[in-house]
């Protein structure tokens, strides 16, 4: 007896921008698409890392999205050859991951037909702090409904405030053909619960270094607490990411390291020994993220979190409970939120606990994958019948 369960779709096509970005937050999501197609292909820019993609039983065609460029030239170019890949390729479904993705995506799907399509959005990226925000979110805002109005589409986002901006208020009841997913998700048996590290509260912050994650927030409040009598600095783990215009430069980080206020330890392969070193676990975001990842790695640890009042922080962590929630941009309040932590290695220790309880409440790499192939799956069911 043949046991083999049928898949729904022949070939799905990803689009993100970096090829490290797939490896650092879409592999779940690759394992959904591979349980949902026969082939899965990975558009992407190539950094020398796509073997290790197709390692993952993907497909990868080499695309530079551009994504330092908004030049009015260059987006239409880059969505023309975008549209010849698909064209080439005929996938059955497109899923276009964050904002650069969609809208060339969008202008892409004019002129290539692909049935089905997934927009994920991971968050709203540079408008968030951007002076030109009103206009750059009422053209994002356009782009995604329209593709949204496409009958077999299907939307994924990582907090509700997104969702409200991009479709507004009114369909947050009806949830039809919406999916709010538990960020990128994580594995809480490889992220175990980690024994708190011996002595002095410690501090890191992890991810890109770039503006909008709010690291020079966190250098202000670590420079508070110096000036209140508190020997102690943050440990960034990160790279530079030289394509975002919002990087921060390697002279500013080297100024922190002299003025003793941080340790920039560079990039990190293995992020649980980040957490085996420090307890505390510091998300100063500006806003324009669907969900840090990071801030799940560090809670499914065990590490309490120190956040600021945005979308998706906000929605995973709840103040008091699973850490620390402060104004966004605050230097001050998060001073006196990282003291209290500081003050009492108990109350970190039992914020930690809670937060990797939290980590289990939908935000696993298993719901994640379950939530994706439960949304393919109902795209495949509207297919409309072939005339007999």
């Amino acid at each position: 007896m043949n046991t083999t369960i049928k898949k729904r779709f022949g070939k799905i096509a990803l689009c993100v921008t970096e090829d490290w970005f797939v490896l650092s937050h879409f592999m779940p999501l690759i394992r959904a698409l591979r349980v949902c197609a026969d082939e899965v292909l990975i558009i992407t820019r190539n950094s020398g890392r796509t073997h290790e993609i197709e390692h993952l039983g993907a497909r990868v065609v080499a695309f530079d999205y551009q994504r330092q460029s908004t030049h009015p030239v260059r987006v239409p170019l880059t969505a023309l050859r975008l549209a010849r890949i698909l064209q080439h390729e005929k996938p059955d479904a497109i899923h276009l991951v964050s904002l650069k993705p969609i809208v060339l995506g969008a202008v892409a799907l004019a002129t290539a037909r692909v049935p089905a399509v997934g927009i994920h959005v991971t968050g709203l990226g540079l408008i968030a702090a951007s002076s030109s925000r009103g206009v750059m979110l009422s053209v994002a805002r356009a782009i995604v409904k329209r593709l949204y109005a496409r009958p077999r589409a299907h939307l994924f986002v990582e907090n509700e405030d997104d969702l409200a901006l991009l479709l507004g208020r009114d369909v947050l009841p009806a949830r039809a053909r919406i999916t709010v997913l538990g960020g990128a998700g994580v594995d809480p048996a490889h992220f175990a619960a980690l024994p708190m590290p011996s002595g002095p509260v410690t501090l890191a912050y992890v991810g890109r270094l770039i503006a909008s994650k709010g690291v020079d927030i966190a250098i202000d409040a670590v420079r508070h607490l110096r000036a209140a009598g508190h020997d102690t600095q943050l440990h960034l783990y990160g790279r530079i990411d030289a394509d975002n215009p919002e990087a921060i430069a390697e002279a500013t980080i080297r100024t922190w390291e002299h003025e003793g206020l941080a340790t920039w330890h560079g990039n990190v392969t293995d992020v649980r020994e980040v957490w085996r070193n420090a307890a505390v676990a510091i998300v100063p975001s500006r806003g324009g993220e669907g969900l840090p990842r990071s801030l799940l790695e560090a809670a499914a640890c065990g590490r309490a979190l120190v956040v600021t009042d945005v979308p998706g922080s906000r929605r995973f962590v709840r103040d008091g409970v699973e850490g620390h929630v402060v104004s966004t941009g605050d230097a001050r309040a998060l001073a006196s939120a990282i003291g209290k932590l500081m003050a009492s290695p108990e109350r970190c220790a039992e914020m930690g606990g809670r937060a990797r309880a939290r980590v289990l409440e939908g935000f696993t790499e298993a719901a994640v994958e379950r939530d994706v192939t439960a949304a393919y799956n109902a795209m495949a069911d509207q297919e409309p019948k072939k005339k007999s």
